[in-house]
C-alpha cells in the first residue's frame, strides 16, 4: 500500500490525518504547530501527511492549504486515502513493519476507525473535537 517516492519521503515524520467532512478552523493551526516542534526536535525536514476522508481530491487539499503555506521550510508530501478502517490498518501495519515512527490526529466521529486495530494500538496523539 504504501510505497516511499524515493528521495522526497525518505525518512519522514509521517502524520495521519483521519477526518470525515470538516474539521474545526484551528486544527490545522494546531497541527502545524505540532509537526513543526515535531520537525525541529526530530530535526527531520520531510513530513508525509497521510489524509483520510470522505472529501474527494484535490478537495481535502483546501483544508490543508494554510498548514502547508506555513511550514515552507519543509518538504511536505500529501497522500490521499478513502475513509476506510481496512485502508488505515494497511497503512498503520506497512509503518509498524518498517520501524517507522508516525502520529495520528483524529476526528472523534472516525475514531472506531483506529480503535481496536489488528495491528496493535497506536498512540492517539490528538483527538479531534468538533
Amino acid at each position: 500500500m504504501y510505497k516511499p517516492i524515493s528521495v522526497l519521503e525518505e525518512n519522514p515524520l509521517h502524520v495521519i490525518i483521519v477526518y470525515s467532512d470538516s474539521l474545526p478552523s484551528d486544527f490545522f493551526k494546531k497541527l502545524s504547530t505540532f509537526i513543526m516542534l515535531q520537525a525541529t526536535r526530530s530535526r527531520k525536514r520531510r513530513v508525509v501527511l497521510h489524509v483520510f476522508t470522505n472529501r474527494e481530491n484535490p478537495l481535502y487539499l483546501e483544508d490543508l492549504r494554510d498548514l502547508i503555506q506555513n511550514n515552507v521550510a519543509l518538504t511536505i508530501t500529501t497522500r490521499h486515502y478513502r475513509l476506510e478502517k481496512k485502508l488505515v490498518e494497511e497503512l498503520l501495519g506497512c509503518l509498524k513493519e518498517k520501524n517507522e515512527e508516525f502520529y495520528i490526529f483524529i476526528e472523534e466521529t472516525t475514531r472506531k476507525l483506529v480503535e481496536p486495530l489488528e495491528v496493535g494500538e497506536p498512540e492517539i496523539i490528538k483527538t479531534i473535537e468538533g
